[in-house]
């Protein structure tokens, strides 16, 4: 078993004026969110708990919207894996929806 350990998010551009209200899913179970961030903001990650997984996992990033008719804008996903275990910190760049994020994080050992 393996671990994935987040450890920053940079927002380079948001996707609404005004900031984000961004959260972080892995396997679709909320781990991190904010209230607000905004371009050229970066946020530690590194309080999150590190998340165990065989083979691989779905990391992705959205945006909360909280209108009736306006559901909340996925800027993006991908999978991780096991094999990157000792690696070195890996980065993913999330550009749905006129957003630009960079997210770094780690596979560890469990």
């Amino acid at each position: 078993m393996s671990k994935l350990k987040l450890l920053e998010l940079r927002c380079n551009e948001s996707e609404d004026s005004g900031g984000d209200e961004a959260y972080i899913t892995v396997e679709g179970k909320k781990v991190w969110s904010t209230e607000n961030i905004e371009d050229g903001e970066s946020v530690s990650l590194r309080s999150v708990k590190a998340i165990g997984f065989e083979g691989e996992v779905t990391v992705a990033l959205w945006d909360e919207d909280s209108g009736l008719f306006d559901s909340d804008d996925n800027l993006g996903e991908f999978v991780v894996s096991e094999d990157l275990e000792g690696e070195d910190e890996q980065e993913y760049n999330f550009k749905g929806d006129g957003a630009d994020y960079l997210l770094i994080y780690k596979v560890i050992e469990d």
